[in-house]
């Protein structure tokens, strides 16, 4: 699994389990009348609690595990709690 696939599935979770109040915090934003107050809330929204530190030391203890021929799903299955 690439870098990019483990990024894809914490998107489709967030769409997933909190698509409605995402869009209805897009659309309270996008009624703001002040340009910059406007942007300011659609980067606050678009603001992930992730870095990609956080992405690629995740990736390499994934190809850690694989490499050592480690419960891989089990792994996952933690991982994804």
């Amino acid at each position: 699994m690439t870098t990019l696939s483990d990024l894809r599935s914490l998107w489709i979770s967030a769409w997933i389990d909190d698509r409605d109040v995402l869009l209805e915090s897009y659309a309270q934003i996008l009624k703001l009348p002040d340009p910059q107050r406007r942007a300011a809330g659609i980067a606050l929204l678009v603001d992930l609690p992730l870095t990609m530190g956080d992405v690629l030391a995740f990736k390499e203890e994934r190809e850690e595990k694989e490499a050592a021929h480690g419960e891989i799903d089990q792994w996952k299955a933690q991982k994804e709690n």
